[in-house]
């Protein structure tokens, strides 16, 4: 067996392995810590709690490299050669140390670290014996600094680690503790000029006010200690809800809520609670959109810039124009699935059941493969007119070049036309019907059809519309 296993040399194990603990340096004295590697005491005679501070002082003063004009010389193989403090200069600068007392040279990172690393074999040159043979320096110094994950590599990257101040614990400690006292005391700041103008009905002034902004996180801090103090002053006794409904500025409905209660002190008080708004259709439908549109930026659909992807609305009832037509239609496209939601939400929560009954209506009216058909028919007819309404300058002959295009959209333009409507039935859930199927006009089936789905669609449907646009034109060139 014992051909198979490596007996541990308990004399290759660093030195710091026969410290007698009891005999431990306690008392950090800087002052007492020599500059010369030869005088120094092992590192591993310190308590590990200022060990730490002596690493600290002898990296923060660096090597021990004394420039000298000549340093002693030693005879190596009938040769005379000594240290040259150019070797000072090159690639061992940061380590590499001389001692003028004993004429050695000394590696200051694996004098500070070694002692971590004493379970591995490693030799005492450059931390307590030194080395001196100066005609094979070049080789010696190689090996000594080896390959990466070496001894000395090791303790390389702990002096950089520890050299570093900004990184150390205490600095991080200290840094968050100033750091917190500031913002308290900003905070403390902020809240006294906060309570001042909600006092008074003040307006922040120069600063946002929004859901998301600081002023708005100290205002519903203070509003919920207030709420708080309300409560305790009701103490669990009986109390009253005050409702007024009005309107604001902007002529949103929003209802005042009023806590009515006897205190402690038997006296009828009423405390304001706050303000409800009550979200319109237009509000639910500009909130589902935003929350559309967020989401296909985060999915990567969709690119964010400068004037693109403005919030769209459907257009008032008092713009009758033809644009106002064409842009209506373009919206009611993009919001559609917004648009589906509101009338859901208005479905089961509207107030009244007028309301309630006519989403129910609208849904079962748009959510239908023919109404998508002739929705994007008319806007591909819109949007040749709205050209057409755009360059009045050129209108006359634009005319020919527009009833060109109707031309060309009657008779090559249906297959388009069809994707289009289909891939749109597909992203919102809309049944597609089979088109080679016979079409029933309006709820009955008593009478036997003659026509498809498909031919009522191109020729009573999208041709009806394409030969009006035309003769109107045609009217317009005589």
């Amino acid at each position: 067996m014992e051909k198979f296993l490596a007996k541990f040399n308990h004399s290759q194990a660093s030195s710091s392995t026969n410290v007698n603990h009891s005999h431990l340096i306690d008392d950090l004295n800087l002052d007492s810590l020599k500059a010369d590697p030869g005088k120094r005491v092992p590192i591993a005679h310190y308590n590990p709690r200022i060990k730490d501070e002596v690493r600290k002082h002898y990296i923060q003063k660096g090597p021990c490299q004394p420039k000298m004009d000549s340093y002693p010389p030693t005879e190596i193989g009938k040769r005379m050669c000594q240290f040259c403090k150019i070797w000072f200069e090159g690639p061992y600068s940061k380590w590499l140390e001389y001692s003028v007392e004993k004429d050695f040279v000394y590696c200051l990172c694996c004098y500070l670290f070694k002692d971590d690393f004493f379970h591995e074999s490693t030799s005492e040159f450059y931390t307590k014996t030194g080395f001196r043979s100066w005609n094979r320096k070049l080789e010696r110094f190689r090996k000594h600094v080896s390959d990466v994950n070496s001894i000395h590599d090791k303790c390389f990257n702990k002096m950089l680690d520890l050299s570093n101040h900004h990184q150390s614990i205490q600095v991080v400690i200290d840094k968050h503790r100033k750091l917190k006292n500031e913002y308290r005391m900003r905070l403390e700041a902020s809240i006294d000029v906060s309570r001042l103008l909600l006092q008074y009905g003040l307006p922040f002034q120069g600063h946002g006010e929004s859901e998301s902004s600081t002023n708005q996180d100290i205002v519903n801090a203070c509003a919920k200690e207030t709420l708080k103090a309300i409560i305790g002053d009701l103490n669990g006794d009986y109390f009253g809800i005050l409702v007024d409904e009005s309107k604001d500025i902007s002529h949103k409905e929003q209802m005042a809520l009023v806590l009515r209660f006897v205190n402690k002190n038997g006296e009828v008080v009423e405390r304001f609670i706050g303000l409800v708004h009550d979200l319109s259709s237009g509000d639910l439908l500009r909130d589902h959109q935003g929350k559309k549109l967020e989401q296909l930026f985060e999915s990567g659909e969709v690119k964010k810039g400068q004037g693109l992807h403005q919030k769209r609305g459907l257009q008032r009832r008092g713009d009758t124009l033809w644009g106002s037509h064409f842009k209506t239609l373009d919206n009611f496209i993009v919001i559609f699935s917004s648009i589906v939601h509101v009338l859901e939400v208005i479905e089961l929560e509207g107030s009244t059941s007028s309301d309630r009954n006519q989403a129910e209506y609208l849904l079962t009216k748009i959510k239908i493969f023919k109404f998508i058909f002739v929705l994007h028919l008319t806007l591909k007819v819109l949007a040749m007119s709205n050209e057409l309404n755009q360059d009045i300058v050129n209108a006359v002959e634009f005319l020919n070049i527009t009833k060109k295009r109707f031309q060309d959209m009657r008779e090559n333009g249906w297959e388009s036309l069809l994707d289009d409507v289909s891939s749109f039935c597909d992203v919102h859930d809309i049944l597609i019907p089979k088109l080679d199927e016979s079409y029933f006009p309006g709820k009955s089936k008593c009478k036997s059809p003659s026509v498809s789905y498909a031919h009522h669609l191109r020729v009573e449907v999208s041709f009806v519309v394409i030969n009006v646009q035309l003769e109107e034109l045609n009217i317009v060139l005589m």
